[in-house]
């Protein structure tokens, strides 16, 4: 009699697994996970200052591959991006956009697989200043890197950047360069925006001045990243031979003050790759051993 009912219940539970459960199983690796995409730069409230435009770059992953991405401004579509990687499951997109005029800007991006399938959006926010307080000082190259510290007791320094080379196309690197500055001001900091620009070696010809604000690391220190090829694009560099890559960092007060800057400084060689350039003459600020890289952001599958 026990066997007969033990033999019933398996049955009956065999039956209501079949009824609940998927109709098949071996789900390959993209069903379970789909498309992903996501924002590494900007981060929130990040703030950006025209004329030039603000640096999205965004991550995008499927097993598959992917073929297109989605930028969406404020809830309408400004942007559909081929993916500059389909065969890749994990894929870096960089887009300069341009925003029309200063304000708030709700920022959103996804990405389609080759099936057809769109992930889910990411979002992220700017903020847009205004142009008139935002243009920097350019001056002769100096030998500070330091402004004096004011009655105020504001200071603003750069103090290393990871590299005095970065180069342009092929394979060699690195290709980026990691700016750290210190910046103190009593009247309170809104943000600390770094300025750069490329310039012949003789300063016969230049680029226009990029800007991006610097995200804060604790103990008065701010950090970005910047990619001369990403921002400026090969082309262009390869005129000006091997190239200086200059920096200014300025501290906007939450009054609106900018007046606390650095003077400009001459931080490290862009060269092509294979170019055979020498970095002499360029100084060197290596980034200190007690601060802490950002990494990548991770692939999160929920």
């Amino acid at each position: 009699m026990k066997n007969k009912y033990f033999t019933i219940v398996l049955l009956l539970t065999g039956m209501l697994l079949a009824a609940c459960g998927p109709s098949r199983v071996g789900y390959t690796l993209a069903e379970v996970t789909g498309p992903q995409a996501w924002f590494d730069a900007p981060l929130p409230n990040t703030v950006c200052y025209p004329p030039s435009p603000c640096q999205v770059v965004v991550h995008g992953s499927d097993p598959g591959g992917l073929t297109q991405f989605e930028f969406v401004v404020n809830g309408k579509v400004k942007a559909t991006i081929p993916s500059p990687d389909t065969q890749g499951s994990l894929v870096t997109l960089s887009h300069d956009w341009t925003p029309p005029g200063p304000g708030t800007y709700a920022l959103q991006i996804r990405a389609q697989n080759k099936g057809g399938k769109w992930s889910n959006f990411a979002s992220t926010t700017v903020v847009v200043g205004s142009q008139e307080a935002t243009t920097p000082v350019a001056t002769a190259s100096p030998t500070a890197t330091m402004t004096p510290t004011l009655p105020s007791g504001a200071s603003i320094s750069i103090i290393g950047v990871s590299s005095n080379l970065v180069y342009y196309r092929g394979s060699c690197s690195p290709k980026d360069l990691t700016v750290q500055v210190n910046a103190v001001d009593p009247a309170g900091i809104k943000v600390v925006v770094l300025f750069y620009r490329v310039k012949s070696s003789d300063g016969s010809k230049m680029t226009d001045f990029n800007s991006k604000s610097m995200n804060p690391q604790g103990g008065d220190v701010y950090m970005t990243t910047v990619n001369p090829e990403g921002e400026f694009g090969g082309g262009t560099l390869a005129g000006f031979g091997d190239g200086i890559l200059e920096l200014q960092a300025v501290i906007q007060t939450k009054s609106g003050d900018t007046s606390i800057r650095t003077t400009v400084l001459s931080a490290a060689t862009v060269t092509s790759c294979g170019g055979g350039s020498s970095s002499s003459g360029i100084p060197t600020l290596m980034i200190p051993p007690h601060i802490t890289i950002i990494t990548p952001t991770p692939v999160i599958i929920r």
